[in-house]
């Protein structure tokens, strides 16, 4: 499915382990040029400067020549089958410049990407402006099925990470609303059904991110981890919870305590981001850690929206204080590596676990094998007939 050579990919990932050792000082600069030169990568990848400016270039590009076709062919422009097809060229010319010039994370093919998308996006949306008898809900669940279903497709196709995040959010909201058109009952449950499906998706995504078929996509599943998280302590926040009754009931309740299971959403407002510290120092889950760390302003802010037992300035001074107290606890009690959890960064987020990277390296790359019999004498660097210590 995805469109990249994999045995790039491949050779990728083990540079970047390299690179990784490097940084960890468990390799050399020349050992690292041994790997570069054992594991080539002929994609084309520049730097984030360049590929910021290819993915404007780009953009400036499409727009004009749009604009050209479209002045030249004013009389077909009014149609949903003109911007489908200009998505069709769009796509066309990403396939190309991937497969062709092997353009991996350039600029152009990020640009391409969701240029593409965007039209296909706006095929499917182009109806609803000479349609003037639209049911919302309906609609907007079609829009939400097509997002969902082109961000799963270029996740899949081109491992974009935010492709995934998009597919994500588009599911989640055709979940909550497709689950709120069941009446009141699926209005009153709503938040509970959020919780599960934020959770459900964080233990699919990280249960995903140990399979060595998912080694192409762990940035995809990173981001779908970072965003479940976030999306599973939003849904039970006592403040985000309140407004969504009062906007799906047409009400307008601001008292700390006129929820139903008002406690319920206390404690998940407050509490869950310390839930989310403690199991992430538990499971050296570095994802879960960080967001438990923003989470914390979260739960601050929402605190004091409703009980304002001091002022703004000292509210903020003091949750900065916490903050910072956490932090230095943290990194106090991580100085000091647990269990193989440490502070510092190591850079194995994208680790293989499933690949042993190591036994490779040094069976391809820095073992030399048997010596040759024309070898065993002379073009050594120390006495004794070209052989070295080790021989």
């Amino acid at each position: 499915m995805i469109i990249y050579d994999k045995t790039n990919l491949d050779n990728l990932i083990i540079q970047q382990q390299a690179s990784n050792a490097l940084h960890m000082n468990m390799m050399d600069n020349d050992e690292l040029k041994k790997v570069s030169a054992a594991y080539p990568v002929s994609f084309y990848t520049p730097n984030f400067f360049i590929r910021s400016g290819l993915f404007i270039l780009t953009c400036i590009t499409v727009s004009f020549s749009v604009g050209l076709i479209s002045l030249m062919l004013s009389n077909l422009v009014d149609n949903w089958g003109y911007i489908l097809v200009l998505g069709l060229i769009s796509y066309a010319a990403l396939e190309f410049v991937v497969k062709t010039n092997k353009h991996y994370r350039s600029g152009i093919d990020d640009a391409l990407i969701w240029i593409s998308a965007g039209f296909f996006l706006s095929a499917f949306l182009w109806p609803a402006f000479s349609h003037s008898t639209i049911d919302d809900t309906s609609y907007f669940l079609s829009v939400a099925g097509v997002v969902c279903l082109l961000g799963l497709y270029y996740t899949l196709r081109f491992s974009d990470a935010l492709a995934a995040a998009v597919c994500f959010l588009a599911f989640f909201a055709f979940i909550a609303m497709e689950w709120n058109r069941i009446g009141a009952f699926g209005s009153a449950t709503l938040p509970f059904l959020l919780i599960a499906v934020s959770f459900a998706s964080w233990f699919f995504a990280r249960m995903a991110g140990k399979s060595a078929k998912a080694i192409y996509y762990l940035s995809c599943l990173d981001v779908v981890q970072i965003i479940s998280l976030l999306t599973l302590y939003l849904a039970g926040n006592y403040f985000v919870v309140q407004n969504l009754g009062n906007m799906l009931f047409d009400t307008n309740e601001d008292s700390p305590g006129s929820l139903p299971f008002a406690p319920f959403f206390w404690i998940w407002s407050v509490l869950l981001p310390f839930v989310y510290i403690g199991w992430g120092l538990k499971k050296k889950d570095v994802i879960m850690l960080r967001a438990g760390m923003l989470l914390i302003a979260a739960a601050v802010f929402t605190f004091k929206i409703y009980y304002h037992v001091a002022p703004i300035e000292v509210t903020l001074a003091l949750g900065g204080a916490a903050f910072l107290a956490i932090s230095y606890t943290i990194r106090r009690y991580l100085k000091t590596p647990k269990h193989g959890f440490t502070y510092e960064d190591l850079n194995e987020n994208h680790m293989l676990d499933k690949i042993n990277v190591e036994s490779l390296l040094i069976t391809e790359t820095f073992s030399d094998g048997p010596a040759p019999a024309e070898n065993r004498f002379g073009g050594g660097d120390f006495g004794g007939g070209g052989s070295s210590s080790g021989f």
